[in-house]
């Protein structure tokens, strides 16, 4: 029992990972693309154009872009909604 108690705590500290903070600097980049890249998104709903909004959004294999705990929205959701949503959509 010793033993296992002692390979246990010789493992153990390579078990957890160093966590890399960010610079102030790259935490300002980070939160500049955000707000650039949610603008973009705003403008193109805006201005109707599906094939742009869609951009905003990963095409991957089982990524939920919205879900309630119940329902989940996956990419091809998500495209069906903003087609007819900026198809069905008149401008004044």
């Amino acid at each position: 029992m010793k033993w296992l108690s002692f390979l246990f705590l010789l493992f153990l500290p390579g078990c957890h990972q160093q966590v890399e903070q960010l610079s102030a600097d790259e935490i300002v980049q980070i939160k500049s693309d955000i707000i650039r890249r949610s603008e973009k998104n705003a403008k193109d709903l805006i201005n109707l154009d599906h094939k742009a909004v869609m951009t905003f959004y990963g095409d991957v294999d089982d990524f939920v872009v919205f879900g309630d705990g119940y329902y989940w929205g996956d990419h091809k959701t998500i495209n069906d909604i903003w087609k007819d949503f900026t198809g069905s959509v008149k401008r004044c």
